[in-house]
């Protein structure tokens, strides 16, 4: 278990590095404005990513991760699960796109828009890595997680030196890169999992996924609101300039979440497929105790390095977001440790304590956002996130420790 948890990491630590490069070569090329605007044209389309899942690629590691699920079906289910998602996503996500992103051009618009279509594939592949990681591949399922971010930053990386690197071509790259990995990902199912040539679905299945689903997805509903809403409200309120600044400074605090997703990774799939209550209890102990000081110690590191990195990596046009990245930082002290408790949770078969965390969150955001970021611009927007990550963290420990309880009685 011990190697499994550490490859995830290493995988974790590639995956924010290819992009924390890339996002360096794109800031100092671009600057905070047009950083901006990269940020706003994939804001609605990365959302609705996940969104538009209804909670599916939770529920499909939850229901395969069973022993002796039938898969013969799978991909057939697959393809109408993907379609269903799909039609709601996109007459949803264009109509959001052309009402909400005021900083940017018609044009731009349209960049978002297009990206927008190509989100059947991208649920496609997020479905697939779902699958192996249901079925413990994490070879293959990191294989996955790794490939779009490592292309993504070659991509990168030759435009920059063919000094090339704007605003459409930077989109361009993400639609090539989603096509090539719907069409490598199709290749791996084929091999690990089964025929992708088969389309015979299974009705029951399909029940049982969204059924398990709706009840993850009104968390990442409001998981969804929690983490964009600051950059929503920046879309729509202030400038691409302050919307760059700020997505600087998230790419110091998103560091710290590469242990918390690691463990969740692996302890989803483990929780779900222990029978006795007794071993999930005891390894939800001996996993939050042990992530506690893990959690303390990335982000004491982080806390110290960041007046040096931010400008050293992004440039002194980024200095603002030194301060931004302290206040997300307390934030994700305590977000990080929600996203192990949450996936523990969802293993449990208690995914709506998990939505209700989220709920949570969203309403003590929503009562505090608006506020704060018309009066305190970027701080007041990202005070306000990190206030609503511990109400999540607060809620989702509180119930935990009703079923500890419940249990001890």
């Amino acid at each position: 278990m011990k190697k499994i948890i550490f490859s995830n990491i290493v995988f974790s630590i590639l995956i924010i590095v290819f992009g924390l490069v890339g996002s360096i070569l794109i800031s100092r090329t671009l600057g905070p404005s047009q950083r901006g605007e990269i940020a706003a044209i994939i804001l609605w389309p990365t959302l609705l990513l996940y969104l538009g899942s209804f909670g599916t690629y939770q529920a499909v590691i939850y229901h395969f991760s069973k022993k002796n699920r039938n898969i013969e079906n799978i991909w057939g289910t697959c393809i109408i699960i993907t379609l269903l998602n799909s039609i709601v996503s996109i007459v949803v996500g264009s109509t959001l796109i052309f009402l909400t992103l005021k900083l940017l051009s018609i044009e731009l618009k349209w960049y978002s828009f297009y990206l927008l279509l190509f989100l059947p594939l991208n649920i496609i592949t997020q479905f697939i890595s779902s699958v192996l990681q249901a079925k413990a591949l994490f070879k293959e399922y990191n294989f996955t997680r790794l490939f779009t971010p490592l292309f993504y930053l070659i991509g990168i990386v030759s435009l920059f030196f063919l000094d090339t690197l704007s605003v459409n071509n930077i989109i361009s790259l993400q639609i090539t890169l989603i096509v090539l990995q719907f069409f490598v990902f199709l290749s791996l199912f084929n091999k690990r999992i089964g025929s992708v040539f088969n389309f015979k679905y299974h009705k029951k299945t399909i029940k049982i996924i969204y059924n398990y689903g709706y009840k993850v997805w009104l968390g990442d509903l409001s998981q969804g609101l929690n983490v964009k809403m600051d950059q929503i409200l920046i879309s729509g309120m202030l400038l691409s300039k302050d919307l760059g600044i700020y997505v600087v400074a998230t790419s110091i605090a998103n560091f710290t979440s590469v242990i918390p997703n690691a463990y969740k990774t692996v302890f989803l799939p483990l929780i779900s497929s222990t029978k006795k209550m007794v071993e999930k209890i005891n390894i939800t102990k001996k996993v939050l105790f042990n992530f506690l000081w893990i959690n303390l110690g990335v982000t004491l590191v982080c806390f110290i390095a960041t007046p040096i990195a931010i400008p050293l990596l992004f440039g002194e046009e980024f200095r603002e977001s030194v301060f931004i990245s302290y206040i997300l930082l307390v934030g994700f002290l305590f977000l990080n440790f929600k996203i192990v408790l949450a996936s523990i949770m969802q293993g449990f078969g208690k995914p709506l304590f998990v939505s209700y965390s989220e709920i949570a969150g969203l309403i003590a955001l929503l009562i505090i956002v608006y506020p704060l970021t018309s009066t305190y611009g970027l701080i007041g927007a990202s005070s306000a996130i990190a206030v609503a990550y511990l109400v999540q963290f607060l809620t989702l420990f509180t119930l935990f420790n009703r079923i500890k309880n419940q249990y001890n009685d």
